[in-house]
């Protein structure tokens, strides 16, 4: 019969804690050889027996403190949570509207297509207005996919622990919900707003082909008076200087050029994002990867003689360029892309590797094998985890974007099939190259996740549909009282919407 006492030391015979006792008694001329066998047992500790060991752990939360007042603190954080997420929401509408107000200057005022009734700044400047339009689409696509996405994964991830959630699993949802509730509202708010009050014909077409005078007809619009301001149009003698801001070329332009601008704004997150998407995914983990493992490498013994002529002229070619960029931006672009900021810290940007190079015994210096065995698990545990909440946002996303504007730019969904079937055929390097393997947890979260949004996303569109027919797209709407389309929008929308959720409500019980 084994003793109690003896049981649970064998359990924990692998611990860190373990291990590492007595490690000052063993002799000098044996501490290589221990030191060697310690860190074998180590890594097994902490990344085979140790963490199975702890997920039993991980059901609670870490950071949950007990109140004495539960449903007051709930209240009181809900209040935050609303004030942090509007402020973030007004922010990302800002910098979103300066981009589209960017998009058009570049037409209708540098390219001067208010004198000359075009579209694109390709009519007047040739290749230099292309690459321009271009770049600005590019741009807002990095906006979308780089910026706004890691904000709000990072905003959601401190909202979720103000929370203060006893269980891991609802600070999670609510951490992916949150993610996800303020991306949509930044990204399909912004077009929702140019929709709903740019798009549609609020009041009747300008009949006079003469262009009036912008300092007086857009007086009253807030984003032409900032542009005034910088622009300095009350000295000049242009009488369209700043006629290109969002509401001043609102009033200028007829229903059918507008409709031709929001259809060219709608370019940059319906059709360039999926392709960019790909480029902070993949592409720039990879090259930061290279860089970094350049930037960092140190040469042993065991190394030296197995570099072949091709290995060193691409690693000296790598180090030069590591000399050109700095290393401290190639270990900057290895944090953001790369590393997880949690493990390595801000030191690695001045000091470089965390883990000091593994010495192998004499008799495993040619066993390359051996090497890859001690360094993988080190190399792993520094990388940035899979997360497949993450992945499946962008489903989610995608699927938001094709089910509101596949009605307004019906084409867009080739390049971005398109698009989706180049990322999943990438998810596979990300999983085992850029990112670290995570560790088996069960699917509940994720399907809760997705059948929530999915759920919220056609009850919504229902809304959608109804307001591109009866508002974006009414060339009559001028003619409407507001009571009269508000009540109908409104009725139909409710009416809808309840259809929808009914069919299913049945489809899941059936």
């Amino acid at each position: 019969m084994v003793d109690l006492g003896t049981r649970l030391s064998l359990k924990d015979a692998h611990s860190p804690a373990r291990l590492l006792e007595g490690i000052d008694e063993v002799p000098q001329e044996k501490r290589r050889e221990m030191g060697e066998k310690l860190q074998r047992a180590l890594l097994k500790a902490k990344f085979i027996g140790w963490e199975s060991k702890q997920m039993a752990v991980r059901r609670h939360n870490p950071d949950y403190i007990p109140r004495r007042c539960p449903q007051a603190w709930s209240v009181f954080i809900g209040f935050v949570t609303v004030a942090i997420m509007s402020a973030f929401l007004v922010v990302a509408l800002m910098v979103l509207t300066f981009f589209l107000n960017m998009k058009s200057h570049l037409i209708y005022n540098w390219g001067d297509c208010l004198r000359d009734n075009c579209n694109n700044p390709l009519h007047k400047h040739g290749i230099k207005g292309l690459l321009a339009d271009v770049s600005v689409d590019i741009a807002l696509a990095l906006i979308f996919v780089v910026l706004l996405g890691e904000a709000c994964k990072a905003l959601a991830a401190l909202l979720a622990k103000l929370w203060n959630f006893k269980y891991m699993r609802r600070r999670q949802y609510m951490q992916a919900m949150l993610s996800l509730f303020i991306e949509v509202l930044a990204k399909v708010g912004v077009f929702s707003l140019l929709a709903f009050i740019f798009l549609p014909s609020w009041h009747a077409d300008p009949v006079s082909t003469e262009l009036p005078d912008a300092r007086e007809a857009c007086a009253d619009f807030p984003d032409y008076q900032i542009c005034a301001r910088m622009a300095g149009c009350d000295v000049g003698d242009d009488p369209l200087c700043c006629s290109g801001t969002l509401l001043c070329a609102k009033s200028f332009l007829t229903f059918e050029n507008r409709r031709l601008l929001f259809e060219q704004w709608l370019l940059g997150p319906f059709i360039v994002c999926p392709f960019v998407d790909m480029i902070p995914a993949l592409l720039a983990p990879l090259i930061a990867k290279r860089l970094n493992n350049w930037a960092d490498h140190r040469d042993t013994g065991s190394q030296a003689h197995r570099r072949g002529i091709c290995t060193t002229i691409r690693r000296f070619f790598g180090q030069c360029c590591c000399l050109c960029c700095g290393v401290p931006l190639t270990r900057l672009l290895s944090l953001i892309f790369v590393l997880d900021a949690e493990v390595t810290g801000l030191r690695y940007l001045c000091c470089g590797r965390t883990f000091a190079t593994t010495e192998l015994d004499m008799s495993d210096v040619d066993d390359e094998c051996c090497e890859r065995c001690l360094d993988g698990p080190l190399e792993q545990v520094v990388l940035r985890e899979f997360d497949a909440l993450d992945e499946l946002k962008d489903i989610k996303l995608n699927f938001l974007f094709v089910v509101l504007f596949a009605p307004v730019l019906p084409w867009g969904i080739i390049p971005t099939l398109l698009a989706r079937l180049l990322e999943v055929r990438c998810k596979l390097p990300k999983l085992f190259l850029v990112r670290r393997r995570s560790f088996p947890r069960d699917a509940q979260l994720l399907h809760s996740t997705q059948g929530s949004f999915t759920d919220v996303v056609t009850s919504f569109a229902v809304f959608w549909y109804l307001g591109l027919s009866m508002v974006t797209y009414n060339t009559e709407l001028y003619r409407w009282s507001a009571a009269e389309l508000l009540l109908i929008w409104l009725g139909l929308g409710f009416a809808g919407s309840i259809l929808v959720s009914s069919l299913s409500i049945y489809n899941q019980l059936v």
